[in-house]
């Protein structure tokens, strides 16, 4: 079920509200402002997903920087092709998923009503 978020400077925004109404009702009662920004609460950890293949580089890369104080060389101590650290990548976002806390979250698909009309601008984000 989407959950609704609001904002009056499209940067800090209040959310939870289980529809576009209730978000509006919400600002209307709770700040001064003619215009309201409203969006989807989005998990954080959907601003990850794509990024599989990074973590993997960044695990291997800092993993192969220590061992080069032990063993030296001049090339690479651990090798992975692309399959293989985008499937460790997986890994380490699944396990973040369903282990790490997440204690913020984030928007999308904003767009700006004015509070008196309750219709979304033609400029919609």
């Amino acid at each position: 079920m989407k959950k609704y978020c609001y904002s009056t400077n499209e940067e800090e925004f209040t959310g939870g509200f289980d529809s576009i109404d209730e978000a509006i009702e919400e600002a209307r009662d709770v700040e001064d402002s003619d215009v309201v920004y409203i969006g989807e609460v989005v998990h954080a950890s959907e601003f990850l997903k794509g990024k599989c293949s990074t973590f993997a580089d960044d695990v291997v890369e800092r993993s192969d920087e220590y061992l080069f104080e032990f063993v030296g060389g001049d090339d690479e101590i651990i090798t992975m092709d692309k399959q293989e650290r985008e499937a460790f990548g997986q890994v380490i976002f699944d396990f973040l998923v369903e282990n790490a806390s997440f204690t913020r979250w984030g928007v999308k698909n904003v767009q700006r009503f004015d509070i008196n009309q309750e219709q979304p601008n033609d400029n919609q984000r």
